[in-house]
């Protein structure tokens, strides 16, 4: 850290920021905007006095992986600009000059690979997506239904906003870190002929143990609890003022 602000300044930890937030927007919004209609149609009225529908857990899920992955494939194009963004820094530290000027000049340069390469990784990109993204809405709505039953409290109240993002934010972490955890050890090694991540996840239980899945809950949550108390209780704010609707 103290090298990169040394060498590219504090500025340099926002490179790929504009395709960041872009790819977010898109991934997030598309999310969102297909999982309630999908939702709502595999679920049967449940009576409520707010009119709000009911699904069993599991169908939850597939509508969330579902929109989440959607909304992942479409937007991997803005990944991959931010993820070149992003390591074209490592070129500086190690004093070459850096491949792109901008996000501009990034977009014109990929583009001379073709098109494909816009989706390159989109299925462990997407599968990932699913998984992560799908657990957060699920149990964000899932909670929802719990936390209104039990404790009598409105859809539309704060406290159940804050309540259900907060189990949304822990749930979402426990899932995020392991896949994280196999992702790097993936990435990050130079052997050659690549283990398949069941190999790699055997090989961590066998000789770290199983909590080794679990290094970095900390710094996950850290970044991923925040990020559902925002998101969830800004999204039902506009969804609110839009639809007169709550999540």
């Amino acid at each position: 850290m103290a090298g990169v602000v040394r060498e590219e300044g504090f500025l340099a930890f926002y490179k790929g920021a504009l395709p960041a937030v872009a790819r977010q927007v898109l991934n997030s919004g598309l999310a969102l905007f297909c999982y309630k209609p999908i939702r709502d149609y595999i679920s049967k009225p449940s009576g409520g006095a707010d009119g709000s529908a009911t699904a069993p857990l599991h169908l939850k899920l597939a509508a969330a992986a579902a929109s989440s992955a959607g909304g992942q494939f479409l937007s991997n194009p803005m990944d991959v600009l931010k993820v070149r963004l992003q390591s074209d820094g490592q070129r500086r530290l190690r004093g070459q000059e850096p491949l792109y000027r901008g996000v501009v000049h990034a977009f014109q340069m990929t583009m001379r690979e073709g098109p494909k390469t816009f989706f390159r990784g989109c299925v462990p990109a997407s599968l990932r997506s699913a998984v992560v993204g799908g657990t957060g809405l699920a149990c964000y709505d899932q909670a929802k239904d719990v936390v209104t039953a039990r404790f009598g409290l409105s859809r539309g109240s704060i406290v159940t906003h804050i309540a259900c993002a907060g189990i949304s934010g822990v749930v979402t972490s426990l899932v995020s870190t392991p896949l994280d955890v196999v992702k790097v050890r993936m990435m990050a090694s130079r052997k050659s002929g690549q283990a398949g991540m069941t190999s790699v996840i055997r090989g961590i239980i066998a000789t770290e143990g199983p909590l080794a899945l679990m290094k970095g809950f900390a710094p996950t949550y850290t970044r991923l609890g925040p990020w559902q108390f925002v998101f969830f209780l800004v999204n039902e704010q506009v969804l609110a003022r839009i639809s007169g609707e709550w999540f």
